[in-house]
């Protein structure tokens, strides 16, 4: 399992046995503290069902291997949008090999593994693989299809995994209503499963390309993992059904921008065997010039009118993790008509919410850390377009009302779908949506009366830095995960050669060992020392069982993290960094009750 920050991570050595410095008792709980991060937290929609067809009805199921021969191909233009209906819920089932779904869920990427990539100027490195599987979609079969996990970081759930299906994945040309690739999103960070397509519905308006959203109910090996959202995938198809041939570059943005040395993490997402254009060095290159130069510069590079409106968009549905804001989720289109790129919007299963990462004091009007906004933004031709840009669509695509009675028609529509345990987070966020729908034309409004300022500098990339030396030793016994005192269970020595700190903590220590409770593949090991009066350092160890065993454990190895907290009790947990660069060695290890542990590292501490 791997984590940044985690409330199952810092709550198994919570329980410090009644010790702190100085002799204070310590106790409480970190629950409720909004830290946990990927693959931690279980999602409540993750519901058991005994039939791996539960909801479909099986009269209606007929195998499909090619869109030619679906009888009810032909009642729509594109037959396609029968997968993609504004009323009513398709049912997805899915059926592989048990063990391989156990493999897909635990499949996961790490914060160290995207900042790496990020950092080094390159796309991050896609970890899930496809498995084999079949599929019932909406009353068709489907054999032999592609199933892979799917997630960035927000998304990513070992119970209620989002997933791509892939039809032809194994059997050439296989599609069904003339789809080949489904993308169905969990809504991790959604308890409504309503902002994706109430986004989009407002990014359409406006005239943005905007993927088409509908909702699944997704079973999976008899298990009801309930509500997803359905997303058309962003690939060739979704192309031509935007921009007349012939077919130009299709580009996502991950912690993405134009500026020099940032343009490598720019994905493909088809023909990765042809020659890449250089467009996106020529816009990096328009967005560099003197500002009197600016607004010319880039209309040679991007549909200028088109990225206004798509930037407003953002705003105004409160995407804050698009473009304009983080630098992340979207897409750019090479228009080969005229050279120039378009913007696509993507993952905005966090708007209709206020940007947690907004700067203090920052207005509600402006988004402006992508170099684009930020740059346009600082001069007035640029500032007073974008304005115009927001009137427009207040005007024309955000209409509250008619989005208060769509939330409404969807909660309705998806009610049967909910996995029950689901719903009081849903009902809570529902209105947390409705509330900010409600005012936001008013936010809006009252600072366009008098325009802001953006005073804030370019954000820059999450790097991590090497800050030093930390070294330790642990003993404990495998399996004791579980008991409250982690002072009883070990001991542990920490210490560090750092720009901040050098020295050993001082005693006592504590230490446990056994299977990860998230994902019993892999090891968990902690151990913690304390640093003053009631607040402590802890080391996080997580690795393959495979590789739980004695001698040395390469920290660069796939599925290890080694990661260092610092945890005051019913206060907070901060994830202090990360540490990698060396080996943790085991001169006793066996995942096996009872049996002794006994591990030292001497590794980099790593922070941002």
């Amino acid at each position: 399992m791997h984590r940044t920050t985690s409330t199952l991570a810092l709550t198994l050595v919570l329980a410090l046995g009644g010790w702190a410095c100085g002799g204070d008792r310590v106790t409480g709980s970190i629950d409720g503290l909004d830290v946990s991060t990927p693959d931690i937290v279980a999602s409540s929609d993750t519901v058991p069902s005994d039939a791996a067809n539960d909801g479909l009805d099986a009269d209606v199921t007929d195998t499909v291997n090619m869109v030619d021969g679906v009888a009810d191909s032909g009642q729509a233009e594109d037959p396609s949008d029968l997968l993609f209906p504004d009323d009513r819920v398709i049912e997805v089932a899915i059926t592989m090999a048990a063990a391989d779904f156990e493999a897909l869920r635990h499949q996961t990427r790490t914060f160290y593994d995207i900042l790496g990539a990020i950092c080094d100027d390159q796309p991050v490195p896609d970890p899930f693989t496809w498995f084999h599987a079949s599929a019932t979609i909406d009353g068709h079969t489907v054999t032999d299809i592609g199933v892979r996990k799917k997630g960035f970081l927000g998304s990513l759930d070992a119970e209620r995994p989002a997933l791509k299906l892939k039809l032809d994945a194994f059997v050439d040309d296989q599609e069904l209503l003339g789809l080949e690739r489904l993308t169905l999103n969990n809504g991790r960070q959604d308890p409504s499963r309503l902002r994706t397509c109430l986004a989009y519905d407002v990014f359409r308006a406006a005239g943005v390309p905007t993927p088409r959203c509908a909702f699944a109910h997704v079973v999976v090996n008899g298990a009801d993992l309930g509500l997803y959202a359905h997303v058309e995938s962003m690939k060739k198809d979704f192309v031509r059904r935007w921009f007349p041939e012939p077919l130009g570059e299709l580009y996502e943005g991950t912690v993405s921008d134009f500026r020099e040395g940032w343009t490598g993490t720019f994905e493909r997402k088809y023909d990765d065997e042809d020659p890449q254009s250089d467009i996106l060095d020529r816009v990096v290159a328009a967005a560099a010039v003197p500002d009197d130069q600016l607004i010319a510069a880039l209309d040679e590079v991007i549909d200028l009118d088109a990225f206004f409106t798509f930037w407003a968009v953002e705003v105004v549905v409160g995407h804050w993790d698009g473009y304009a804001n983080n630098r992340n989720n979207f897409l750019v289109y090479a228009d080969p008509r005229d050279g120039k790129l378009r913007f696509v919007p993507w993952g905005p299963d966090g708007a209709f919410s206020p940007a947690p990462n907004a700067p203090e004091g920052a207005p509600d009007s402006v988004f402006a850390d992508g170099v684009l906004a930020h740059r346009l933004y600082s001069v007035p031709a640029g500032r007073t377009r974008y304005h115009a840009a927001l009137q427009r669509v207040l005007a024309d695509a955000f209409d509250e009302v008619a989005l208060l009675a769509e939330a409404d028609r969807l909660v309705a529509l998806t009610a049967d779908a909910r996995a029950a345990a689901a719903i009081p987070a849903a009902v809570a966020d529902v209105a947390a949506v409705r509330g900010f729908i409600s005012g936001r034309r008013a936010a809006i409004e009252a600072e366009l009366a008098s325009p802001p300022d953006w005073p804030y500098p370019l954000g820059g990339r999450p790097c991590l830095v090497d800050r030093g030396r930390v070294y330790g030793t642990l003993a404990t016994t495998w399996g004791n995960l579980d008991e409250p005192d982690i002072f009883a269970t070990g001991d542990a020595q920490l210490g560090f050669e750092t720009e901040f700190f050098t020295g050993t903590l001082p005693p006592p220590g504590g230490s446990k060992a056994g299977p990860d409770p998230d994902d019993p593949t892999h090891a968990r090991l902690q151990l913690v020392r304390p640093a003053e009066v009631n607040v402590y350092i802890v080391v996080d160890i997580s690795l393959p069982l495979a590789l739980f065993a004695p001698g040395d454990v390469d920290t660069e190895a796939p599925g290890v993290q080694v990661l260092i907290y610092r945890l005051e009790p019913d206060v907070s947990v901060d994830l202090i960094g990360y540490l990698r660069g060396g080996v943790v060695s085991f001169s006793e290890a066996l995942a096996v009750d009872g049996s002794p542990v006994q591990a030292t590292f001497d590794l980099r501490l790593l922070m941002f």
